[in-house]
């Protein structure tokens, strides 16, 4: 089956077979951060369409989560979700934990997670920005580090590192 890299909002290169080739549905397990509506919201109902194995994360709207839940449900998928800061190693510690037991693998990350205070430059305090850059920057980090390092399912991407190192990439 033929590999496509899928880059999500510029947080991170996936390798997965396309879904329109997949036979006859993608059965692995995905997390999606930033999954209570918009952008992640949208991609995590394709999944489940697909037949995926869901691990849902906002960060404080349990309404739009739940509402997310819910249509990922009516398309058939199992899902598990739950309220994470991704700037804050600890809960991504946590994430990583309840998808291992849950789940016991991980083929898909999505780094969606995202927050703005939409302000002139000026009026942006640092209590805003430093929100900002811990959730898109460390978050982003984080969560790729500790999927990779925890989830047994991230064997590939580090083999694919050690590969990149040897050949000086």
């Amino acid at each position: 089956m033929p590999q496509t890299t899928l880059a999500f909002a510029g947080a991170l290169a996936l390798s997965y077979a396309p879904l329109a080739t997949a036979a006859p549905h993608f059965c692995g397990a995905a997390h999606f951060g930033g999954a209570s509506r918009g952008i992640g919201r949208s991609v995590a109902h394709a999944f489940a369409r697909e037949g995926a194995q869901l691990f849902l994360v906002g960060h404080v709207d349990q309404k739009a989560l739940d509402d997310a839940v819910r249509i990922v449900r009516e398309a058939g998928a199992c899902v598990q979700a739950s309220l994470f800061d991704v700037g804050s190693h600890v809960d991504v510690c946590r994430i990583a934990e309840r998808i291992t037991a849950q789940f016991g693998t991980l083929d898909i990350v999505v780094n969606n997670a995202g927050t703005i205070s939409p302000a002139p430059l000026l009026e942006i305090t640092l209590e805003q920005w430093e929100r900002v850059v811990r959730t898109h920057l460390f978050g982003t980090f984080y969560v790729t580090v500790e999927m990779v390092r925890r989830v047994s399912g991230a064997q590939a991407l580090r083999q694919n590192h050690q590969c990149d190192r040897a050949v000086g990439n």
